[in-house]
């Protein structure tokens, strides 16, 4: 009960304020203990509005480049009329820190549950179409994302996403291309190497899908391209900001997503 106001005070102020932090419960098989939680904002007006779920890097919420990013991100939705929820992933399980450290802690499929939550928290509110949702993830959180637009991998147990887009994920095998598929990467990034996504178009269950699968590599551009103030090394393998790239990715998300999630309207 006490959990049940802590939703409906935090739910009230994000109303109130368009931005705020929501408790939302989790979906098996995560633990009965978890209480997931997030960042939701939206646009003015009553809606009913398209939504994005956004998956973090390893970073996590609570990690200032991470929470800048993602940030930034969440003012560009809103700004074009989409209802977001940043999901924390990590808080929630101990990791305040984040899994930079240790990626192996939480995988793609726990995470895929992550999601799938959040996406029944939003359409279960009025100003959300449920009809009209997307998944976006970075890093860690496209790793996920890239398992939740397979068909073959997903828990068709759960509906799936509209539209899923991924920045700079690890790619695998793709059984069945699912969604509508947008991948953001640079050309040069070593933590999680395009090369593993553009083989991806030469798979029968891409190749034969009726889904848009787009992917767009960025020359002379590292990992973490859009996550501003970034610069460095993760275990000798270089990340870092590149202005151009991010800029173009802005459209290029516009867009993939007034293609899928939009109405004619």
């Amino acid at each position: 009960m006490k959990n049940a106001w802590l939703v409906i005070l935090l739910f009230v102020a994000c109303v109130g304020n368009s931005q705020s932090w929501v408790e939302f419960e989790r979906l098996a098989p995560a633990s009965p203990e978890l209480q997931l939680k997030g960042i939701l904002s939206k646009p003015e007006g009553s809606g009913p509005f398209p939504a994005a779920v956004m998956l973090c890097g390893c970073g996590g919420l609570n990690d200032p480049r991470d929470a800048k990013q993602l940030a930034a991100w969440a003012q560009r939705l809103t700004g074009w009329g989409y209802v977001c929820l940043q999901v924390d992933s990590f808080g929630p399980r101990g990791f305040d820190k984040g899994i930079c450290g240790f990626l192996g802690a939480l995988d793609d499929r726990q995470r895929s549950y992550d999601a799938y939550a959040a996406k029944a928290f939003l359409a279960r509110q009025e100003f959300v179409d449920p009809e009209r949702m997307a998944i976006i993830g970075w890093s860690h959180g496209g790793w996920t994302v890239m398992r939740l637009a397979d068909a073959g991998r997903r828990d068709p147990t759960f509906p799936p996403f509209q539209a899923a887009i991924a920045f700079y994920p690890w790619c695998e095998g793709m059984q069945e291309l699912g969604a509508p598929l947008l991948i953001l990467a640079g050309a040069k990034d070593e933590i999680c190497p395009p090369s593993r996504c553009e083989a991806l178009s030469g798979f029968a269950g891409v190749k034969s899908s009726p889904h848009e699968f787009l992917i767009k590599l960025y020359p002379d551009t590292y990992h973490s391209f859009d996550q501003e103030g970034s610069e460095g090394q993760m275990s000798g393998k270089r990340f870092g900001y590149n202005q151009a790239a991010t800029e173009d990715s802005i459209v290029q998300v516009r867009d993939f997503l007034a293609r899928h999630l939009k109405t004619d309207e």
